[in-house]
């Protein structure tokens, strides 16, 4: 953590002593709050870069014939936010929030047959629903937002604890996804932000942070870790502020942001190291943006598509590997014929990051919607258009050459920036 120091001189001559000392000591008080408002801010120290040699040919990733099928009721919609899965009296179960009913749908994940649909309005029947977003952890353990508020409710409709959202930044808005997942760390609850941030403005992408900490004890929020140094000196344009996380096996966050190669790990105070995390179909930087080209709202769009960007990044608990997405940039001439489509391709790291392999991802596959049974299945989303059921099929690791001596891959620091 910086700390500026301050001195002062402080002249004590005869018959002002008790002036002097009086002083002396105000100023001292002074830079004691100082130090301690510094100690207490949120800010985590810079980055240690690490880079490890990838080979991105030793893992693939690929679909199988094995698929779930969860058939919609003729009032719930196939928007899918915020998929979990739990088990609760001996059973598995899967959950998904619609957010066009506004309605929290479970399933059986064994036979996927459904179980309960829970109404957000009646959980929340004093409360006002903008903006609403909700995940589930278990029946017990439900959590909501909505423009003002962050909601701790059981199934029942109990609401056990509510905490407000900061003043300051303003729009610092909690919002639950299925990239950005409740995390639960003794009786906090740990989420990302919005990115409500004015991307035009230096000073608020420097101020700007992106985790919400909701104590259910003391009904206080904390806001954590600030936007990468990528971000701070350069205008990337609302498509790229979206982020994701994961949470390992560490105790740690595990971050991805849109315009950086770099992933990071963090346990949002002491511990901050960057990952090289770059795929090898980026063959250039992910330049930024002219405040010029911010005049029209298709220029935003059209800035995106012509770049890479990176998506989520996912834990695998199970094999203790990461998942990383990244979309590759359309040309001109598909952008001008409107097919706005980029080709999608998954990084994947063993348990140090190290990168292991890299391949293409069908179209048809939504890597948005990746999640894990607890038998170790993973599962993404597909046939997005089916309007009365949602579908996902298993994806496979084939493990192509993995020779042991990567097992156990040391971590080599270097400052690759």
């Amino acid at each position: 953590m910086y700390m500026e120091r301050q001195i002062f001189d402080v002249k004590i001559v005869r018959g002002q002593n008790r002036s002097g000392i009086a002083l002396f000591f105000v100023f001292s008080c002074m830079l004691l709050v100082n130090i301690d408002c510094r100690e207490k801010d949120n800010t985590v120290s810079s980055p240690v870069y690490t880079k490890i040699a990838p080979d991105y040919s030793l893992v693939k990733l690929a679909a199988t014939s094995d698929t779930l099928r969860f058939a919609l009721s003729d009032d719930t919609y196939n928007t899918c936010n915020a998929v979990n899965v739990f088990s609760q009296d001996g059973r598995e179960f899967i959950s998904f929030y619609d957010k066009r009913s506004e309605s929290i749908n479970v399933y059986n994940l064994k036979d996927q047959t459904f179980f309960r649909k829970i109404l957000v309005k009646r959980l929340l029947k004093k409360q006002r629903l903008h903006k609403t977003t909700v995940y589930m952890l278990n029946f017990d353990s439900i959590f909501a937002t909505n423009n003002t508020s962050m909601y701790f409710l059981d199934s029942s409709g109990s609401i056990k604890a509510s905490v407000d959202f900061l003043e300051e930044p303003r729009f610092a808005w909690a919002d639950f996804e299925n990239t950005k997942p409740a995390i639960l760390i003794d009786k906090r609850i740990f989420v990302g932000l919005r990115p409500y941030v004015d991307g035009l403005s230096f000073k608020a992408l420097k101020d700007w942070k992106v985790f919400y900490e909701f104590n259910m004890q003391n009904e206080k929020a904390v806001l954590h870790y600030n936007l990468p140094d990528l971000y701070q000196k350069n205008l990337y344009g609302y498509y790229f502020m979206g982020f994701s996380y994961c949470y390992n096996n560490h105790g740690k966050f595990v971050l991805s942001f849109p315009a950086d190669p770099n992933i990071y790990e963090t346990n949002l105070k002491d511990y901050h190291v960057a990952y090289f995390a770059k795929s090898q179909f980026q063959k250039e930087p992910i330049l930024p943006m002219k405040k010029s080209d911010f005049d029209k709202k298709d220029d935003k769009l059209k800035n995106y598509l012509l770049r890479d960007s990176y998506g989520p990044v996912y834990f695998d608990p199970y094999t203790k590997r990461y998942l990383r997405i990244i979309n590759n940039k359309i040309t001109e001439n598909d952008f001008l014929a409107k097919k706005y489509s980029k080709k999608q391709r998954v990084i994947i790291f063993d348990e140090h990051f190290k990168i292991i392999g890299e391949c293409e991802l069908d179209d048809a596959i939504n890597p948005y919607t990746i999640f894990f049974s607890h038998s170790g299945e993973m599962y993404a989303r597909t046939k997005i258009t089916d309007e009365y059921a949602l579908h996902f099929v298993r994806l496979n690791y084939s493990d192509i050459k993995m020779p042991m001596s990567t097992q156990f891959a040391k971590n080599e620091n270097i400052p690759y920036k």
